[in-house]
C-alpha cells in the first residue's frame, strides 16, 4: 500500500500549493487589474488552455516525486525548473491526447475502470502500488476497503486519489490511442510482393567516385540567385515548430587571482594544524564551521568513498588516523577517521507502533498505559517471536499496519537514526526490542527480520575548501564586466568591444523551456530577456548577469519564430550546401563530357585520373553501398538498371558517381513477402513512440511560460 502512505506524505504539498496559488492569484489579479492584455493563463493548446492553477498543482506533484526519488529535502534551480518543465509537456501531452482521442470516439469506461483495479487485467501502476510488500501479491480487496471509507479521508488524500485514478486512465487511453494508431500501419501482400521481388535482384559493380571535396571551396563563387533556388527547393526542411533566439554573450569568468591562491593555501595549512589538536567532541562542529561541506555522521564503504579518497589514502589506516590535505579539482580536501564498524547496509524488521495522548487527541492511552501495554507485548513476543506479524494490525496505531503488516522494507545503512540503527545492527534476526519516540510520544516495538552480513565501513571527518575567488577578486571581475556593458549599448558595439579587448563571443541557441546558455549554469532570467516582447534586435541586455561562477554580458542576435525560418535565417546553415551543389554541377559537366569520349570504366578512370573501387551483391535493401557509406541514389540506381555496362552519372551526398554494371543475378531465396510485412509492423511500433512528438509538432501551442517562470 504504498499509494496510500504517499497520499499522507503528499498532503503537507498540496496545502502548500493551495497557499502558493491563493498569494499568487492576488499577485497575478493586481498585475493585471489595468486590463493589461498579459496572458492570464501558462498555455492554450489548440485552443484548449492549461490553467495557472492546474499547473501550480502538477509542478508540485512532480517537485515532491523529484524529492522522494532524490532522497532530498529541497530541489536545486535547476531541478526546479526540470519539475516545471515536465509539469509542462505532461500537461501539453495531456490535452493533445484528449482532443485527440475525442475526435476519434475513443474513451476509457467504468467498466474498464473496474477491470484494471479489480478485475483481470489489473493495471501495473494498480499492482505496484496494492501488492502485499511481504508476498508481493496483488489483493483487490484492499483497495476495495479503501475506496469504502473514501467519503471520510481529509480533502488532501481524496485529490490523490482522485489524481491516481486519472493517471490511470489516462494511461489506459494512451494505450488504445497508440493500438489505434498502430493497427492503421499495414503493407498490402502485392507490395511486400514487389519489394521481395525488388530486393532480390543483386548486382556486382565497379565504380569511380569524383567526391565534392576535390573541389576546392574558393574556387566556387555562390550568388544570391544560388541561394534562392537551394531555399525554395529545401526550405520544409527549415521548419520550426518552436519560437528560438539567438544569443551572443561575453563571458567573464570568476576566477581565484594569485593572491587568493596563496590566501587558501595557507588556510588549509593552519586548518589542518587546528583540526588535528581538536577534541573527539570539538569534531562535528568545527567541521561544520570550517567546511563547504556540513559534518557528516555516517558510515561508508571504502568503494563508496572513492569519489573523494583514493584507495592508497585509505589503505592501513586505523580510526583516529588523519588524511593530509590534497587538492581534488578546485578543492582542498583533509580527514580523520573518526572511527571504522562492521556493518550491514542494510536492515528489514517489523514494527507496532504504541502512541499515547501526547500524540493527539485521537489516542486515549496516557503514557503510562502505553509503556505498560508496549512492556507487555514485548514480553509476549519476546517468547514467540513468530505471533509479531499476526499482531500487528491489532495493536499498532499506524493506520497502514493493516496493509503492510508491520513491514519496513529493506532500510540502508544511514536512513534511520543512529541510535536504532545500532540497536538493529547488535541484534539477532527475531530479536524484540523497544524503541522510544522522541518528546514522549509513545513506543516502537521492533522485531528484526533480515540484515545483510556486516562488512568493514568507516566514519570520516571530512573538511573541504574550495579553491574559490575572493570578495576582492569577484568586486574587480564584476566591475570589469560593467564596464563592459557601459560600451556595448547594441549588439555591434558589444562585438567591437570584445574584439578590442581581446574577448570571446559565445552563442547560444535557445527555447522558451531553456533555462541555460551554452556552458552555463542555470540563468532563467536571461531566457525571460530574450522572450519578452519588448526586447529588440541586436539589443544588449541593461544588467550584467551574476552566475555561479561567472557574469555575462549577452545581446540579442535573432528572432526565429515557429514556421519555417527566412532566407537570410537559413544562410548560414546551406551555405555549404549551396556550394556543393555548385561542386556536383561542374563534376557532373565533368563527368559527362569525359564518358562522351571514354566507353568503359577503365578509359574513364583513366582520363578522370581516379581509381576504380567495387561494389558487391549490392540490393535494394543495402543500407550502404560498399565504402562510400550510406549513398541511397547510388543504390535504388544500381538497382533499377536494366541492363549491364555503364550507366549514367549519378548524383550523391558526396560525390558524383559513374557506375558499371558487372553482373545482375537473383538469389536462391527471396525473402518472405510475410516477413517484410512483420518488419514494416515492428517499426510502425516504433513510429507510435513519436506520436505525442508530432502532434506537439503540428499544434497550434500558444505558450506563455516565460511569462511567469
Amino acid at each position: 500500500m504504498a499509494l496510500i502512505g504517499t497520499i499522507r506524505k503528499k498532503a503537507g504539498v498540496l496545502v502548500v500549493a493551495i497557499i502558493a496559488l491563493a498569494i499568487l492569484s492576488f499577485i497575478f489579479t493586481d498585475l493585471f487589474s489595468n486590463r493589461d492584455p498579459r496572458p492570464t493563463k501558462i498555455a492554450s493548446v489548440n485552443g484548449m488552455d492549461i490553467s495557472f492553477q492546474e499547473f501550480e498543482i502538477t509542478t508540485a506533484n512532480v517537485e515532491e516525486q523529484m524529492k522522494q526519488q532524490y532522497n532530498v529535502a529541497s530541489l536545486t534551480n535547476e531541478q526546479t525548473f526540470a519539475a516545471k518543465q515536465q509539469a509542462y509537456q505532461g500537461l501539453v501531452a495531456e490535452k493533445l491526447l484528449k482532443q485527440e482521442c475525442e475526435s476519434v470516439g475513443l474513451t476509457v469506461s467504468q467498466a474498464e475502470m473496474n477491470d484494471m483495479f479489480f478485475g483481470t487485467f489489473i493495471h501495473p501502476m494498480v499492482r505496484q502500488n496494492f501488492a502485499d510488500p511481504t508476498t508481493g501479491q496483488y489483493n483487490p480487496q484492499v483497495v476495495k476497503q479503501y475506496i469504502a471509507q473514501f467519503e471520510k479521508l481529509p480533502e488532501e488524500q481524496k485529490a490523490q486519489w482522485t489524481n491516481f485514478e486519472s493517471s490511470i486512465r489516462e494511461s489506459r487511453l494512451q494505450e488504445k490511442y497508440n493500438s489505434l494508431v498502430i493497427s492503421s500501419f499495414y503493407m498490402p501482400t502485392k507490395i511486400a510482393q514487389h519489394m521481395s521481388e525488388v530486393s532480390n535482384k543483386v548486382v556486382d559493380a565497379r565504380y569511380v567516385a569524383m567526391p565534392f571535396s576535390s573541389v576546392e571551396d574558393n574556387t566556387i563563387k555562390v550568388t544570391e540567385e544560388d541561394y534562392k533556388k537551394y531555399y525554395e527547393e529545401h526550405k520544409n526542411e527549415y521548419k520550426l515548430y518552436e519560437n528560438l533566439r539567438d544569443v551572443e554573450f561575453v563571458k567573464f569568468a570568476v576566477l581565484p587571482s594569485p593572491a587568493d591562491i596563496k590566501a587558501i593555501n595557507d588556510s588549509v595549512q593552519k586548518t589542518f594544524i587546528d583540526f588535528q589538536a581538536l577534541e573527539d567532541s570539538e569534531i562535528a562542529s568545527y567541521v561544520s564551521i570550517s567546511s563547504d561541506r556540513v559534518y557528516d555522521s555516517l558510515y561508508y564503504r571504502k568503494d563508496a568513498l572513492k569519489g573523494l579518497f583514493a584507495d592508497s589514502l585509505l589503505a592501513g589506516k586505523t580510526a583516529g588516523s588523519f588524511i593530509a590535505p590534497f587538492q581534488q579539482g578546485q578543492n582542498w580536501i583533509m580527514a580523520k577517521i573518526t572511527d571504522i564498524q562492521h556493518r550491514p547496509d542494510s536492515v528489514r524488521f517489523s514494527q507496532i507502533l504504541v502512541l499515547n495522548s501526547n500524540a493527539g487527541k485521537d489516542f486515549k492511552e496516557t503514557p503510562e498505559q502505553a509503556k505498560a501495554l508496549a512492556d507487555s507485548l514485548l514480553n509476549v513476543f519476546k517468547a514467540n517471536p513468530a505471533d509479531f506479524e499476526a499482531a500487528v494490525a491489532v495493536h499498532s496505531d499506524d493506520p497502514e499496519a493493516k496493509n503492510n503488516f508491520g513491514d519496513s522494507g529493506w532500510i540502508l545503512d544511514g536512513q534511520l537514526q543512529s541510535e536504532l540503527f545500532n540497536k538493529l545492527k547488535e541484534s539477532k534476526e527475531g530479536d524484540v526490542f523497544i524503541y522510544d519516540l522522541p518528546n514522549q510520544l509513545g513506543h516502537y516495538l521492533i522485531k528484526l527480520k533480515e540484515k545483510t552480513a556486516p562488512i568493514e565501513k568507516l566514519q570520516l571527518a571530512t573538511i573541504i575548501m574550495g579553491v574559490r575567488a575572493s570578495d576582492k577578486t569577484v568586486n574587480e571581475i564584476r566591475d570589469k564586466a560593467n564596464i563592459f556593458l557601459g560600451s556595448s549599448k547594441t549588439l555591434k558595439q558589444m562585438q567591437a568591444q570584445a574584439q578590442k579587448q581581446n574577448l570571446n563571443i559565445l552563442t547560444s541557441t535557445i527555447g522558451e523551456m531553456s533555462y541555460q546558455l551554452n556552458g552555463t549554469p542555470y540563468c532563467r532570467e536571461i531566457v525571460r530577456w530574450a522572450f519578452d516582447e519588448k526586447t529588440e534586435l541586436e539589443a544588449v541586455a541593461p544588467e550584467v548577469y551574476e552566475l555561479s561562477d561567472m557574469f555575462l554580458v549577452v545581446a540579442l542576435k535573432d528572432k526565429k519564430e515557429k514556421g519555417i525560418m527566412t532566407l537570410e535565417q537559413v544562410k548560414p546553415y546551406i551555405e555549404s550546401q549551396v556550394k556543393i551543389e555548385k561542386k556536383a554541377e561542374m563534376l557532373m559537366q565533368k563527368a559527362e563530357k569525359l564518358l562522351a569520349s571514354n566507353k568503359t570504366i577503365e578509359n574513364f578512370a583513366s582520363a578522370a585520373n581516379l581509381t576504380i573501387d567495387s561494389a558487391m551483391a549490392v540490393d535494394f535493401a543495402s543500407p550502404y553501398f560498399a565504402a562510400a557509406g550510406p549513398e541511397m541514389r547510388v543504390i535504388g540506381s544500381l538497382s533499377s538498371a536494366s541492363k549491364t555496362g555503364l550507366q549514367k552519372p549519378v548524383k550523391g551526398f558526396n560525390g558524383i558517381y559513374v557506375l558499371n554494371v558487372d553482373r545482375q543475378y537473383t538469389r536462391p531465396t527471396k525473402e518472405d513477402p510475410k516477413l517484410i510485412q512483420q518488419q514494416f509492423k515492428t517499426k510502425s511500433y516504433q513510429k507510435a513512440q513519436m506520436l505525442m512528438q508530432v502532434l506537439q509538432m503540428e499544434a497550434d501551442i500558444k505558450n506563455h511560460f516565460t511569462f511567469f517562470y
